[in-house]
């Protein structure tokens, strides 16, 4: 019998850039090899992340959700665990963190670079363009954005923010409008996220592991670590290839 730990540690993507980023699908996978290997009857979740891609956090998610209905799975929140790594951690059974843990900042944004002046001010390359309609090229770097572009934006990101917190609602089991007065991107310590509802208990990674181990109704059993770390040497090759 095993115990899998799981650790997402860094920034969301879609794709993972190192050991500082978390890779969507990749981290999906581990989860969901640890939800089907038989030998594996509890999950401990290791989230360290300030979050990141609102795509790549929900993929997370969805795999977070159905390992918690096949067996026990605790979240064990690091230093941080805020935004999309929150966005992740919500289906859990348990979530554990410590006192000093950043969590929470439940909230979305989005970031557009406009870079139109550096590149024909500063570089001299200016850039035509044949388009099919007005809103082909939406979300351009060489323009700043129109207002209806802008205002599509908003309303994505606020239809984005409502799922959110109608997720943390559901999943924490708490009214909408409760968890729409501590969101707003308001970042908690752990130990005002116990009293807000966020959290559920205090502890590290070893009380998670034997939070899971119990309720597994494990007393023998071994851990196992995911997602498998690449060779040093491999990663660097791939860095440079």
């Amino acid at each position: 019998d095993r115990i899998a730990i799981i650790y997402g540690t860094g920034t969301i993507g879609m794709s993972s850039n190192g050991p500082t980023s978390i890779g969507g699908n990749h981290l999906a996978k581990a989860i969901r090899k640890a939800r089907t290997d038989k030998k594996i009857k509890a999950i401990v979740f290791r989230v360290n992340s300030p979050g990141g891609n609102v795509l790549a956090s929900d993929i997370i998610r969805r795999e977070v959700e159905l390992a918690a209905e096949a067996k026990p799975l605790i979240i064990s929140m690091g230093d941080y665990a805020a935004s999309g790594g929150y966005w992740i951690s919500t289906p859990a059974d348990m979530i554990m963190a410590e006192k000093t843990t950043l969590t929470g900042s439940i909230g979305v944004f989005g970031l557009w670079p406009n870079v139109g002046e550096l590149v024909t001010d500063k570089i001299g390359l200016k850039f035509d363009g044949v388009q099919t309609n007005k809103m082909s090229d939406m979300g351009s770097m060489y323009r700043p954005l129109r207002p209806e572009e802008r205002q599509i934006i908003q309303s994505q990101i606020e239809d984005t923010y409502k799922k959110f917190i109608t997720k943390v609602a559901n999943d924490r089991d708490m009214e909408v409008s409760e968890v729409a007065k501590i969101g707003e991107g308001r970042v908690w310590s752990g130990k005002d996220a116990l009293e807000i509802g966020l959290i559920d208990e205090f502890g590290g990674l070893q009380a998670a592991i034997e939070w899971a181990a119990k309720e597994a109704g494990l007393e023998n059993y071994k851990t196992r670590e995911l997602p498998f770390l690449k060779d040093p040497l491999d990663e660097i090759l791939e860095q440079l290839l």
